[in-house]
């Protein structure tokens, strides 16, 4: 079923693709913005998953930084989760097709990291997905707006970090 996102900020769940002190900056700043909508700081913080270059951040990581521990997910909380992946960590589609964002930011440079898979995916759970590849310059975008439109139907929600030809769509 396709959920809408409500157009609100404490309605999103936001994956953070590159958990570097870039990414937990928007995602502070985005916490900020759903606790000014209602949530309490401890709701807001549950909304976000981060994602670094090993994997999904875990209360287990053995290298957190300081900064990215409030993102931190809770280990026994994805013991449940469907696994794409064979490695001991979790990847970004792992996370997509469990945590079904409504929200997709990257900041890693992983250029084409945000696949035609992991986008079909993410549309296949909210009306407007909202993607973001920040990535700078051009060449390191994790996605090129063209295909996100294209994988979406005209329906995402598009920002960049680097300039790109403007889209037509229908």
């Amino acid at each position: 079923a396709v959920k809408a996102t409500g157009g609100q900020m404490r309605d999103q769940r936001v994956i953070i693709y590159g958990a570097g002190t870039a990414g937990i900056a928007i995602a502070d700043m985005l916490r900020d913005a759903m606790i000014a909508d209602g949530l309490s700081e401890q709701e807001a913080t549950s909304r976000f998953w981060a994602i670094d270059a090993v994997g999904l951040l875990t209360t287990d990581f053995p290298a957190l930084r300081d900064f990215q521990q409030p993102y931190a997910r809770p280990a026994d909380e994805l013991a449940t989760w469907s696994r794409h992946s064979t490695g001991e960590h979790l990847t970004l589609a792992d996370v997509v097709a469990n945590a079904e964002p409504t929200m997709l930011i990257g900041t890693s440079t992983h250029t084409g990291a945000f696949t035609e898979a992991i986008v079909r995916q993410m549309a296949s759970t909210v009306e407007r997905p909202i993607i973001m590849p920040l990535s700078n310059p051009t060449s390191k975008a994790e996605a090129v707006p063209q295909d996100l439109i294209q994988w979406t139907d005209g329906r995402a929600m598009v920002a960049t970090g680097s300039p790109f030809s403007p889209v037509s769509h229908g």
